[in-house]
């Protein structure tokens, strides 16, 4: 929850800066690329990018400590980056 309200923040904040300073054009994509790194690091590490048999085997090799770890982290990351992605969306609806 205080991930989501963090980069709801941040999100909204670096969108309305560079939107103001410079040109809502970048503030779209600059917030836009924040969000898609934080869901692409969330994708990694969540193991969503490799094959069956490279999740089932480090599964069996790691342990269930760095397991929770990876889960938290990577909906940490998902949560952190939902928010930049809305901002990105909702200044191309209004922009065009």
């Amino acid at each position: 929850m205080r991930t989501l309200l963090l980069g709801t923040v941040i999100g909204f904040v670096l969108a309305m800066a560079i939107g103001i300073i410079w040109s809502w054009e970048a503030a779209m994509k600059l917030v836009g690329s924040v969000g898609i790194i934080a869901w692409l690091s969330a994708g990694v590490l969540s193991g969503a990018f490799i094959s069956g048999d490279r999740s089932r085997a480090n599964q069996n090799s790691e342990t269930e400590e760095d397991r929770k770890w990876r889960v938290r982290a990577s909906t940490r990351l998902f949560g952190f980056g939902l928010p930049s992605i809305a901002a990105s969306i909702l200044i191309y609806i209004i922009t065009n």
